[in-house]
């Protein structure tokens, strides 16, 4: 399901990037994402259907399961039904249906385990790294960085594995506590069960051999 979804996403966003807007209708169409565009500089930068995408692409505020500007934006540009559309939200149901609610309650319990405000340690960064893949900029969001700061780290960096990096070197250097903790959740919320799972249990072990270290045990 979650390959008919990328490529359910990647059609409509294909038809919807070679749609021909003119340009008085189009500074229209902008007005009404002032909130989500958030700076009168790119306001102006944004010239096509295309450019108002990536921007929303890269701030993650539309994609393969989260597609309601998209939704908005067919709306205001008066584009005849795009049946991609109608199949993707049958995918999307059938997904949620499948992965059913996260236990929140049930992370909470198990968070009581981990040291929370110890940073997380560099072997770790490197394991979420090398896996999270596309997936590093919503758990940047979920780790509560700025879109400013995503959008930095995206055109700086070469790879999702260094943006990745950054994002977790970052968020280690914040001075607040609860860091693996808010970390797991992180890894919850954006639908990464197993790649939480591994992360959870390397913290467990990381947090045990710091207080067999300590004499805490």
């Amino acid at each position: 399901v979650e390959r008919k979804i990328e490529d359910s996403y990647n059609s409509i966003i294909a038809k919807l990037k070679s749609h021909s807007v003119n340009e008085e209708s189009f500074i229209k169409i902008k007005d009404n994402f002032l909130k989500e565009i958030d700076s009168p500089r790119r306001l102006l930068l944004i010239s096509s259907l295309a450019d108002l995408i990536d921007l929303f692409e890269r701030r993650l505020l539309i994609y393969s399961h989260d597609i309601r500007l998209i939704t908005k934006i067919i709306d205001l540009c008066n584009i005849e039904k795009i049946e991609e559309l109608i199949e993707h939200h049958k995918l999307l149901m059938e997904y949620n249906y499948s992965c059913g609610p996260i236990d929140y309650k049930e992370d909470n319990t198990r968070h009581e385990k981990i040291i929370s405000d110890h940073n997380i340690p560099w072997d770790v960064i490197e394991f979420i790294s090398n896996r999270i893949g596309d997936s590093w900029k919503e758990m940047a969001y979920e780790l509560q960085f700025k879109a400013g700061e995503i959008d930095f780290t995206d055109e700086n960096l070469e790879n999702c594995v260094k943006k990745s990096q950054e994002i977790l070197r970052k968020y280690n250097d914040r001075s607040q506590g609860c860091k693996r903790g808010r970390l797991i959740s992180a890894l919850s919320n954006i639908r990464r069960k197993l790649l939480r799972d591994d992360v959870e249990q390397m913290l467990m072990t990381s947090c045990i051999n710091c207080r067999l270290a300590s004499g805490s045990y």
